[in-house]
């Protein structure tokens, strides 16, 4: 399946030329499926946030025919509009990068900040991404700071309860 016909041409390019310049000799697999039902269910109670699709959009990360990590894509809602995000994973989930690839709010764009973002590697589905513990906040953008943190633990914890679904599609 091509990622533009799912995501459109310009996000799914964008996910895809964000992965690889942090993995250049990386090969990519992408795929837009479903959401498993009592993954969504959990993970959702857990981030106290809901997903906003019904689909999640994840690659797989290989070297040398190696899975090495995951990427999945996501929306959540900030003030009024969708934050559209990228979230890499290493093969045993600690985040490794964030990218905001689309903010669509009038204010609250320090959230796009590289330095502010690097604060989520090496975060797990276990951790809390609460601001005050393990995010810091942002003045000015306090819900787009709370919404992409739920956002990303959610997408934690719903990977960790389905990655051996998704490592078992090759």
């Amino acid at each position: 399946m091509q990622v533009s016909l799912v995501l459109g041409a310009t996000l799914g390019e964008d996910a895809e030329n964000a992965i690889a310049r942090i993995y250049p000799n990386a090969s990519l697999h992408f795929e837009a499926k479903p959401l498993y039902q009592k993954a969504k269910t959990i993970a959702e109670q857990e981030a106290r946030q809901r997903f906003s699709v019904d689909k999640q959009f994840v690659w797989q990360i290989k070297i040398d025919n190696k899975l090495i990590g995951y990427a999945l894509m996501d929306n959540v809602i900030g003030k009024v509009q969708p934050i559209t995000y990228l979230i890499l994973y290493t093969d045993d989930l600690s985040v490794s990068h964030v990218k905001v690839l689309r903010y669509r709010e009038q204010i609250g764009g320090a959230i796009q900040n590289p330095r502010w973002l690097e604060q989520f590697k090496g975060l797990k589905p276990e951790s809390s991404f609460a601001r005050g513990k393990d995010v810091d906040g942002i003045t000015g953008a306090t819900i787009s700071v709370d919404a992409l943190a739920a956002g990303l633990k959610r997408m934690s914890v719903y990977l960790s309860l389905v990655q051996g679904e998704l490592s078992n599609d090759d």
